[in-house]
């Protein structure tokens, strides 16, 4: 009698472990993302496309994320970001082409709503400019459910522009399509570190309190 309810035991527990590990399988979906299509690259706030080697992240935003007060505010913005994957231009056999880019990622994360956060540079410490672009009609939107277990986003489907803007197609025979998607942001201006100033104002103080105690010892007064 010990034996079966041990071993029924251990069969339990087997069957919970097989279960955990298939739902944590087919959680994983796979998400094809980039400018396969070729119809929408991204560019530079003068209209010029990225260069190769500039980085573009695929993730999600929180809902409630700021973007029109925080444009500028990258602290701000990447905490409310949750990187799933990053990619450069030029990637997925787009070398030698400007402003596009291919590639696939795995993520877990279910129910959620899809952006690209492109910059005009290969890191977020150099670049000057960036732009976010989004999808809101489910389109880059992951599944409540892991199935389907793959999906396809691009970004010719984007139909919001929470920062940056959509511009005219570069080719002349579809001039009136919005394609191409600009960056529009400048530099980031950059706060004075208050230590220093803090230290400047010691270094003063102190100065002020030598001067007073050696004209002092000299038998002057202030």
């Amino acid at each position: 009698m010990k034996t079966s309810s041990c071993l029924f035991r251990s069969l339990a527990i087997l069957s919970l472990g097989v279960v955990a590990i298939v739902s944590s399988a087919r959680a994983q979906v796979t998400v094809s993302w980039g400018t396969e299509s070729e119809g929408r690259y991204f560019a530079d706030a003068a209209g010029s496309l990225l260069p190769e080697g500039s980085l573009v992240l695929l993730g999600s935003f929180a809902a409630a994320t700021d973007f029109a007060g925080n444009a500028s505010d990258y602290s701000y913005l990447s905490s409310q970001f949750t990187t799933f994957s990053s990619a450069f231009i030029g990637d997925g056999g787009f070398t030698g082409v400007d402003g596009a880019l291919a590639a696939a990622s795995v993520t877990s994360a279910l129910n959620r709503q899809l952006s690209y956060w492109a910059f005009n540079a290969a890191t977020t410490g150099a670049a000057t400019e960036w732009g976010i672009f989004t999808q809101t009609t489910g389109l880059w939107t992951t599944p409540n459910d892991p199935f389907p277990s793959s999906m396809n986003t691009d970004l010719v489907d984007a139909n919001v522009a929470n920062i940056g803007s959509f511009a005219p197609s570069l080719d002349p025979l579809v001039p009136s399509l919005a394609r191409t998607a600009i960056l529009n942001l400048g530099p980031v201006a950059t706060v004075p570190d208050s230590s220093v100033g803090l230290l400047n104002w010691f270094a003063i103080g102190a100065t002020m309190v030598s001067g007073r105690m050696f004209k002092r010892r000299l038998g002057y007064t202030i």
